[in-house]
């Protein structure tokens, strides 16, 4: 007996942060309890069942999909002949493959369970449209891109800093050269934090900003209208709030506040010509030119139309928790001031970090 039919989103569990799809059946048989993760083909998002079944089975669990203590897990292809393996975890993951007989009997159900491709049914349909679309709106546009898409992908991750990394020098108490100077070399921590789609972004380092200086760093994403992110970074030899007080933050928090301020009043009185600035420096990075330390995420190009007004927004980076629930009550206060920004410490940072 079929209990449930769903489409599920899943993150890989290391490498670039990106989000597959694959759709998640569970059946009842005797006092057995079977489930069937099927991979979707060229309409996942992201890595193969194969390469993601123990995390596909752990955010399962830690999303109360399953509750079941040990399901038999039967990985699925779609293609035609179909596939179907059983799939054990213990010191290393193996697959056994059975017959589509063997399989039907296992599950209780006959073949017109599989017959029908999820890309045939309206219901799962939907799910999957609405998901694919969510994680990228461009995906599938053709199948070059596709091929671009991977390739720099594939690029990105042999390329980039582990979080692990990142989190040592954090918990040693680097102050703010050191950290830039880490970031410098993988901007690619901004754009998985700041951007949106999430494979759309450029970032930059020493970013001018008319006569206020340089940004420590700037992230374009978007579509449509270009959101731009001025970001300040901070040590993390220091904590948020200045000591006995949880209503005071600290200094250096309060001197890039000061920075940001300053940037903002400029673009607000310069607008147009920022406007148009941004968008020259992200067509010569489109162009493959490295003003600005300029690091393109995934996809070649951003969808976004240079004759509209851009977002900016600001983020600060810099300090560390020292009561969670205290500090993170007073970053949220300190978001819906008369500033608006993003204040972040190098604690909840981590924590947004998916790679």
């Amino acid at each position: 007996m079929k209990l449930s039919d769903f489409i599920f989103k899943f993150k890989r569990r290391s490498g670039f942060a990106s989000l597959g799809l694959c759709r998640v059946r569970l059946f009842a048989n005797g006092e057995h309890v079977y489930v069937v993760i099927t991979d979707l083909g060229l309409d996942n998002t992201g890595p193969s069942v194969t390469n993601s079944i123990e995390g596909i089975m752990e955010q399962l669990r830690e999303q109360g999909r399953i509750v079941v203590p040990a399901p038999m897990i039967v990985e699925h292809y779609e293609k035609h002949p179909q596939e179907f393996s059983i799939v054990t975890f213990g010191e290393r993951t193996n697959w056994i493959t059975i017959s589509n007989e063997r399989a039907f009997a296992l599950l209780g159900c006959n073949d017109a369970e599989f017959l029908t491709a999820t890309s045939d049914i309206p219901q799962l349909q939907k799910q999957l449209v609405s998901m694919r679309n969510e994680i990228n709106p461009r995906f599938g546009l053709d199948i070059y891109q596709d091929h671009v898409l991977n390739c720099r992908l594939r690029q990105i991750v042999d390329q980039q800093k582990s979080k692990e990394e990142l989190e040592s020098l954090v918990c040693s108490g680097a102050n703010e050269r050191a950290l830039q100077s880490f970031l410098k070399s993988d901007l690619s921590f901004f754009g998985e934090v700041y951007a949106y789609p999430q494979d759309e972004y450029i970032c930059f380092s020493e970013f001018p900003i008319g006569d206020t200086g340089f940004a420590d760093f700037v992230v374009f994403s978007g579509t449509s209208r270009m959101d731009v992110w001025i970001i300040e970074v901070k040590g993390a030899n220091f904590n948020l709030t200045a000591r006995g007080h949880y209503e005071q933050q600290n200094a250096e928090i309060s001197k890039a506040i000061t920075q940001l301020q300053k940037r903002k009043l400029w673009i607000e009185r310069n607008y147009a010509d920022f406007r148009k600035h941004v968008h020259d420096v992200r067509i010569r990075a489109e162009s493959g030119h490295s003003a600005h330390n300029a690091f393109v995420g995934p996809l070649e190009s951003l969808g976004v139309d240079p004759a509209k007004d851009i977002n900016c927004h600001f983020s600060v980076i810099g300090g560390r928790d020292k009561d969670d629930y205290r500090d993170s009550t007073f970053r949220t206060t300190f978001e819906q001031s008369s500033f608006v920004a993003r204040l972040d410490t190098w604690d909840s940072f981590l924590r947004k970090l998916r790679r």
